[in-house]
Order: C-alpha cells, then structure tokens, then sequence
C-alpha cells in the first residue's frame, strides 16, 4: 500500500476560516436566488416553438447548454438540460426510460462498433448504439471486457492479493488499470475495497478543521482533487482519499446544494425528475444528480429515493445485468 506524506500543519488558519464562512454566505444567497428563479421557470409547460428552439440550438451548441439556454428566454441553464435530455424535442424517436437491461443485439452492435474503432470505447460508438447514453455504453463495455465475470459480496483472498500487486503497480489514482489487474472487479469496488481496508485512511465524520481545509485546497486547486486530498492530508494529519474529499464537496459542502426538504405532499415534480433519472441511469447516483433541474447532490438523491420506494409511491427498476 502506498504511505502517505508530508508533515501534518496542526495550526488552523481562523482567518482565512473566517473569510471562507463569509464567501460562503454571499454564494449561498446568490444560489438561493438562482433557485427561486429556476424553480418558476421549470414547472412552466414547454411550448412546441421552445422544443423547435431547443433542438435547433442543440444542433448548433452540442452538450453546450449555456449557450443553448441563451436561445430560449425565460429557460434557465438545468432546465433546459433536463428537457433536452428527457424530453421529446430532441430525438422524437427515443423513449424517456429506456429499459436498463442490455439485449444480445445490443451487446452484439457494440462489439463490432468497438472493433471497426480498433478496440477503443468512444462517444461517436455510443451515438450509434440506439437510445443509449455514453456512461451507459461505458459501463456495458467494462463488463463485457471482463466476460461478465464480475463479482458482487465479499472479496476472495486471492481478489485482495490481486487487488495489492495492481496497486503497487499502477498506485492509487488509475483505477481503472487496477480493475483490469483485479479482473473480477470494478474500478469503483476496486477503489471501494482499498479505502475501507487501508487502515491509514481515515473514515467516518469529517471534522470542522478538515472542511475547512478542503475549502481552503479547493480555492488553490479547483478541480483537482488529487491536490486537493494531498493538501488536506498535510494540514489535518489524517490521510483522505481524492474520492472522498471530492464526495465531502459535492454532497455536503457546496454553496450551490439545495438543502430544503423535498416535498411532503405525495409526488412532486421534483420526485418525477428523479425517477426519470434513475430509470435512466440506475444507481448511478452522481450521474442522476448532475442531470436533475435542481441541484442536490447524489446523496440527497439517493436517500429520496429510497424514501419513495418505503413509503410504496415507486417501484425500482431492476439492476442491469
């Protein structure tokens, strides 16, 4: 397993702290306005000549969403996203749930897609895969890679051995060449396993001094967690994963979180979003909560959903295979 390094700081900087609470404060009101704003706007019926619009700038824009927001007034930026990527406007022909299990037609395009592009899982393959989505096609192919031969449950000794001879290979940031090492396991278990059984890894609540130290490297190195985990490490004494400082941000410390409850009364336009998303993208968690016209978190997501299926509002959907 790989040590970690550099010197713990036990010395908080309150004033920059102090700076933080306050940036953080002026953010969340900007968000809370955003909100409201998008809030009206999303429940507004589309009109035929704003799905025209929407598909004309999609044509034009691709994935650029601002710009394509521009196009329509009235439209905020998530709004049209979700509309665009559940929505009839811009593929009339595409079902919005499309069934998570993949046919032995499907799996049999994707190989010969994979083989005509030299072995390589592209988004111009996933275009032409019908009524699927890149992380989908992705993820499909991860596993036909492995001959379906995943594992589920408790790992096997000779998994583990395997999992530590690709860690010292390939070290903690390239996953995905750990899970073709493993070969039983994915990326995500693979990353899983090592950040529950690295007894140098801390787990559990985060402290005030670690947020505050994640804002702090989050300001020197927007976006790159590797940095970021390093950093907060060196100040707090206490080794973190980028995964985990990156689940800290997105789930509990953006100003741009919605934090107010879902609502209480039966479905709401809210939930329907969230099950579109789910049947969409299964468990997929972070996936669904980048695509909901709010912003919540995958964690949010996830709890809310779960909450539906207990109180006998939805059924899940099955698992892929």
């Amino acid at each position: 397993m790989c040590q970690p390094t550099g010197n713990p700081v036990t010395v908080l900087r309150y004033s920059s702290m102090f700076i933080l609470t306050q940036r953080t404060l002026v953010q969340s009101i900007s968000q809370l306005r955003l909100f409201t704003s998008a809030h009206s706007q999303i429940r507004i019926r589309w009109s035929d000549g704003e799905d025209r619009a929407l598909a004309e700038a999609f044509e034009k824009y691709g994935n650029d969403w601002k710009a394509i927001a521009k196009h329509l007034p009235g439209r905020a930026v998530k709004g049209c996203k979700f509309r665009g990527l559940y929505g009839k406007s811009l593929d009339t022909g595409t079902p919005r749930n499309v069934h998570l299990h993949w046919t032995e037609a499907e799996d049999k395009l994707l190989r010969e897609k994979i083989a005509e592009s030299g072995g390589r899982c592209t988004v111009s393959i996933a275009k032409q895969i019908p009524n699927r989505k890149y992380k989908q096609v992705y993820d499909r192919w991860q596993r036909l890679q492995l001959n379906g031969d995943i594992k589920y449950g408790p790992w096997l000794s000779e998994e583990t051995n395997r999992l530590v001879e690709a860690i010292q290979k390939h070290g903690v940031h390239d996953w995905e060449a750990v899970s073709k090492k493993v070969r039983t396991r994915t990326k995500f278990q693979c990353l899983q396993k090592y950040i529950t059984t690295n007894p140098l890894i801390k787990q559990g609540k985060w402290s005030p001094a670690e947020d505050s130290a994640l804002i702090d490297a989050l300001n020197s190195y927007p976006g790159k967690w590797i940095a970021i985990a390093s950093e907060v490490s060196k100040k707090t004494g206490g080794l973190r994963t980028n995964s985990q400082c990156r689940h800290r941000y997105i789930n509990v410390l953006d100003p741009k979180l919605i934090k107010t409850p879902f609502s209480k009364e039966g479905m709401h336009w809210e939930d329907q979003a969230l099950i579109d998303a789910f049947h969409r993208f299964g468990n997929e968690w972070t996936m669904i909560a980048q695509v909901m016209p709010t912003y919540r978190g995958a964690r949010a997501c996830k709890l809310r959903l779960q909450n539906l299926e207990q109180k006998g509002l939805i059924q899940k959907t099955p698992n892929p295979p």
